[in-house]
């Protein structure tokens, strides 16, 4: 929420989305003859509901203090649902007249790509034993990815195996270019070789990452807006 604070933002209502970051920026105004107090603050509260469906604030949400300008600026995590209703009062003087407003909670406007990652079998394996390391993604942001990279780090003590990259992009639409490398990520050149850095024949421990570069954008809208990659390495 975003707005300039003459007296008290009071009773606002969401409409939209379930909310878990609020966002909130502002100037705590002083009108002609209003008194003002030193450091003020305002509570970000979740409402009950009255008959007239704004009731008080009953659970804190979080304070925000205003600087010496008086304007504050603060992000609070947050669980509101759809029509919840957040009530804001000031520690100004309690007698000034309400100013009502409104908040809608909407999708976010730029990309959320976010990673999952996991590794199969999961738990303390033997020496010898093959290992899924894999990353799933997922846009819930507003807009599509157009350009995004996954980098998948070959854990110490384990051997990447020849050929077992898997890429699973379902109904995105996109294409992806797997690379190696074998200086930590600095470079990107490495052609795996059976045998190489002394591994078994299979398999090769000079590689140290596996990357995924993404042609063409991930969407927002399920069910386009997901997939996953992996690779094996086995424990030595």
């Amino acid at each position: 929420m975003t707005g300039f604070v003459r007296r008290t933002i009071r009773r606002g209502l969401l409409v939209g989305l379930a909310l878990t970051i609020l966002a909130m920026s502002g100037l705590l105004g002083s009108a002609s003859g209003q008194v003002t107090s030193s450091g003020p603050s305002l509570q970000v509260l979740k409402s009950d509901t009255n008959r007239n469906g704004f009731g008080d604030g009953q659970t804190l949400l979080g304070t925000l203090i205003a600087d010496n300008s008086r304007k504050f600026s603060d992000k609070a995590p947050v669980s509101l649902a759809v029509i919840d209703k957040i009530d804001t009062p000031t520690n100004e003087p309690t007698n000034l007249p309400e100013t009502p407003t409104k908040v809608t909670v909407a999708a976010p406007t730029r990309p959320h790509v976010a990673l999952l990652n996991s590794v199969f079998p999961a738990g303390a394996q033997p020496k010898g034993t093959d290992l899924s390391l894999g990353v799933a993604f997922t846009n819930s942001g507003g807009q599509a990815a157009q350009i995004f990279t996954v980098v998948n780090p070959i854990p110490a003590q384990t051997d990447f195996k020849l050929d077992s990259t898997s890429t699973v992009l379902g109904t995105t639409g996109m294409t992806a270019e797997v690379e190696f490398s074998n200086d930590n990520a600095a470079t990107w050149t490495y052609a795996p070789v059976s045998g190489g850095g002394g591994a078994l024949e299979g398999y090769d421990r000079s590689v140290t990452h596996v990357r995924w570069r993404f042609n063409g954008g991930l969407s927002q809208t399920f069910p386009d807006n997901a997939g996953s990659v992996a690779v094996t390495a086995r424990i030595r």
